[in-house]
């Protein structure tokens, strides 16, 4: 699961993870802090720390909260609220709707009849005047942001459909971050008091009750820890925010009835002074209170309280005694860690590792899935509104849309949430969620590896979704356990035996969920199937996703096609499963003559996967095997993720490319594996804003830039980051490639190489601008292709040949600025020494260099 989409919301559990392990939980959190937003006091580490609300179990809440006023007018506190609330939000008067005049403390017809007024607003295309809005904004396009800021506040509405209300924040958000300053939050939602602890309590307690994401994540966070620790006598807990407590009420019971008796347990909670606003005092309340509970079911209990952030927290703080079995919990907290990207600290990978430090035998993560961390304006943007599109229409499921404390659940619980994505930067924006491959990177850097969930958390999750709407869904997938909201959606399954063809089949079902006009599906089972050539074409009317969980071969035939599986034209398109794209290449490699013939006569052979001008797409957890020609081609995408990709194709295969990208803005390439004979990662021209992260290529041809200047009309290249990655045993590792002769006259600039992994990499680091494959053009004549602001910084390990780094620029356009920082590449080859060449260039040399910089004669590539 990634991101939510509209009228969809998914929570996930990960396997937990016991010794060298973690156990990950997620879910959606709705917990906030108070004040936590940018530029309204002094960013410090409590700060960003967010409390986990939950009533305790001996506190009450006024049932007048929990009453049912469907059947009846809305009241006058209700409406007054509402005049109250969005005129604050949305400027003068004239700008908002007169509520009063539309709700009649005597006529429930006047009431319905606005009722039908908001609605048929919100049939307008505001997610897209929203997202347009968004766009102008992060272009600095503020004649435009400032017209459609004028259109939305006609349109949203604290009280009316889901994405209305959500769209009311959003707005906050966008004029927050026009004023580039958190002034604005505060003239808005903070110019109303804060509420009373109470009053706070009781919010949480009431989106606590309505939604089953929390318990969901704090019974499966809790399941894996009373399964790691059934066979243990003395239990110590660690929970880095510890809230209410209210987490460990169920898990204190549980061992009270384990046969042979309860373990000794010992909680150490972790909470700053925020929590204790919303607990009505220090951790003492919560301490005294599980105490009370554990003498109630004769379980041996003692409390260590400690008051910081978690950020802050030391290992002399935890009290970590021998012989006692440690578990480690993180709920709600690691997402406010400040990472690398904002401190040098980097809290969040720093509290990881005094975790592993202490070897526990289980931990367990509870996050909301969501990348709004280091993502950019305009793409965080619309993450954001995706997930919380869907958590707004989750409250709908349940609570009553004149429900008397719905404004005040979602204003306290989530809208500072919303505006602190979306109009704070820095230390500032608290709010930074991450994916799931993200966080398990992060937890294996630590040391941590997973285990699976039993199926008896599992079947207990499934027994409390029965107190909630049929509308909740939980589903296995991608060694997780999801839970989602399907709100008027569909879905379509592909029925057919094991072995069968199902072309037909597939190509109906598609076209029948792209003109369905909410969110749908469609699931292609376990097991192995024939598939033909198929083109998936859009627009569709919503957001749509196909789940691959079997096998789907093509035949072996070459039949001068250039795809196999086509993705076109769709907006909101998700693909993932675990699923395998078989292309059945054997056959077809000995077909490939484009070694004997020009490229333009070459016999034409099927791209495995293409994605041909696609929106806002997700592909994550599927495999590309043995494909004919490339494996997955995407080209003309906007804001497309690809994550967790498996390709696999033999290391003399001809013309694999694992994932080519051409053409495209904001794609990013993350946490995948790509085994494969040519490159594992190719940019081609007119490519913007890429981002290629914690991918591992081997066998192959490494990471490249081009071949860039063979053709006509080429475009620019521009923004590309290459970080965290590993190559092993490729051809090439990170390179830079133009034909001399070019064909035309583009540039690539702004292209950054980091952190990047060698073992036994031939030609480690490569800018070649006199690429010239089988001799086919004029090297005589230099590349007229530019390279500009190019940087090759942290890259170290070892080279399959002496050629460590070679840096051939083109005599008619020298490279301009070149960056080398920190560079270590061993070489123990019987030739001698690792050699660093440079030819038209003058790079500017940062931290050490070894090999030396710019030492070595230069020489020709092998081939050439």
């Amino acid at each position: 699961m990634y991101k939510h989409p509209r009228q969809e919301t998914e929570a996930y559990t990960l396997p937990p993870f016991e010794a060298n392990s973690v156990g990950k939980l997620r879910y959606i959190p709705a917990h906030n802090s108070l004040k936590r937003y940018c530029m309204l006091e002094p960013s410090s580490s409590s700060s960003l720390v967010s409390p986990a609300y939950a009533v305790p179990s001996n506190a009450t809440v006024n049932n007048s909260a929990y009453e049912d006023t469907s059947g009846s007018c809305v009241t006058d506190d209700f409406n007054d609220k509402i005049k109250e609330l969005e005129t604050v939000m949305m400027g003068p008067d004239s700008l908002v709707f007169d509520y009063n005049d539309s709700f009649d403390s005597t006529s429930c017809q006047e009431t319905n009849s606005w009722r039908s007024t908001l609605e048929a607003i919100s049939r307008r295309d505001l997610r897209a005047d929203l997202v347009s809005c968004a766009q102008a904004l992060s272009e600095n396009d503020l004649m435009m942001a400032h017209s459609m800021m004028e259109k939305l506040r006609q349109m949203v509405s604290v009280s009316g459909e889901p994405i209305q209300r959500l769209g009311a924040y959003l707005l906050e958000g966008l004029v927050a971050k026009l004023a580039s300053s958190g002034s604005s939050i505060y003239k808005s939602l903070n110019r109303f008091p804060e509420p009373a602890s109470t009053e706070l309590l009781s919010y949480m307690h009431i989106l606590y009750e309505v939604c089953p994401y929390f318990k969901f994540g704090y019974m499966s966070a809790n399941g894996a820890i009373a399964e790691a620790m059934k066979e243990e006598n003395r239990v110590h807990i660690i929970d880095f925010q510890i809230s209410q407590g209210s987490q460990w009420v169920t898990l204190i019971q549980a061992f009270a009835a384990r046969p042979g008796g309860p373990p000794r347990i010992r909680i150490t909670g972790i909470d700053d002074t925020t929590s204790a606003y919303a607990r009505g005092g220090g951790l003492s309340i919560v301490g005294n209170r599980l105490a009370k509970l554990a003498k109630q079911f004769n379980v041996p209990f003692e409390f260590n309280s400690v008051s910081v952030s978690a950020s802050e927290v030391k290992l002399k703080d935890l009290g970590v005694r021998l012989g006692e079995a440690l578990a480690v919990n993180f709920a709600f907290v690691l997402h406010h860690m400040p990472d690398e990207s904002v401190s040098t600290e980097n809290h969040r990978d720093r509290l990881l590792r005094m975790v592993k430090s202490l070897s526990p035998k289980v931990v367990t993560l509870v996050e909301q899935e969501s990348n709004t961390n280091t993502a950019a304006f305009f793409p965080r943007f619309k993450e954001t509104m995706d997930y919380y599109d869907a958590m707004f229409e989750s409250i709908d499921v349940t609570l009553p849309r004149n429900h008397k404390q719905r404004i005040n659940v979602e204003q306290h619980c989530l809208a500072r949430d919303v505006v602190n994505i979306i109009a704070c930067e820095g230390a500032d924006r608290v709010e930074r969620h991450e994916l799931l491959g993200k966080w398990r990177s992060r937890f294996e850097m630590a040391g941590f590896t997973s285990y699976p969930l039993s199926p008896l958390v599992n079947s207990t999750i499934k027994s409390l979704l029965r107190n909630y709407s049929d509308k909740y869904r939980l589903e296995e997938r991608d060694g997780a356990l999801y839970l989602g909201l399907s709100a008027n959606a569909k879905d379509f399954t592909i029925t057919a035996p094991p072995g069968s063809d199902i072309t037909s089949l597939l190509l109906k079902a598609f076209n029948e969920a792209c003109q369905f006009p909410t969110r749908s599906s469609v699931l292609i089972p376990k097991g192995e199937y024939k598939l033909r050539q198929i083109e998936m074409m859009g627009p569709c009317k919503a957001p749509i996703r196909i789940t691959l969980q079997g096998t789907v071969k093509a035949d072996g035939n070459v039949n001068g096609n250039d795809y196999w599986v086509a993705f076109r034209r769709i907006n909101g398109f998700k693909l993932n499963g675990g699923g395998i794209f078989d292309g059945e290449g054997n056959a077809a490699w000995r077909a490939n003559n484009c070694h004997k013939m020009a490229l333009t006569q070459c016999k034409k052979l099927p791209i495995s996967i293409r994605f041909d001008f696609v929106t806002d797409a997700k592909i994550r957890g599927i495999t590309s095997l043995d494909s004919k020609n490339f494996h997955i081609n995407v080209l003309g995408a906007r804001n497309m993720t690809l994550e967790e990709i498996t390709i696999i194709a033999p290391e003399e295969s001809p013309n694999t490319d694992g994932i080519h990208v051409g053409r495209s803005v904001g794609v990013q390439i993350i946490n995948s594996n790509i085994k494969t004979g040519d490159d594992c990662i190719s940019i081609g021209d007119g490519t913007r804003d890429l981002l290629v992260e914690r991918v591992t290529c081997g066998p192959g041809h490494g990471i490249s830039i081009g071949s860039l200047g063979l053709y006509v009309k080429e475009e620019d290249v521009t923004g590309i980051r290459v970080v965290n990655s590993t190559l092993i045993n490729t051809d090439n590792g990170v390179r830079i490639k133009t034909w001399p002769s070019a064909a035309c006259s583009t540039t690539a600039s702004g292209i950054h190489f980091e952190n990047i992994i060698l073992k036994n990499v031939t030609n480690p680091i490569l800018i070649d601008q006199e690429y010239c494959p089988w001799n086919r053009c004029n090297k005589n004549k230099p590349s007229t292709i530019k390279l500009v602001d190019i940087s090759f910084k942290h890259i170290r390990g070892t080279s399959g040949n002496k050629d460590a780094v070679k840096l051939l620029c083109s005599k008619g356009f020298p490279c301009k600025n070149v960056q080398i920082g920190d560079i270590d590449i061993k070489y123990t080859g019987a030739d001698g020494p690792a050699t660093f060449q440079c030819s038209n260039v003058s790079p500017t040399l940062m931290g050490t260099q070894v090999p030396k910089a710019c030492s070595s004669p230069v020489t020709k590539l092998p081939g050439q």
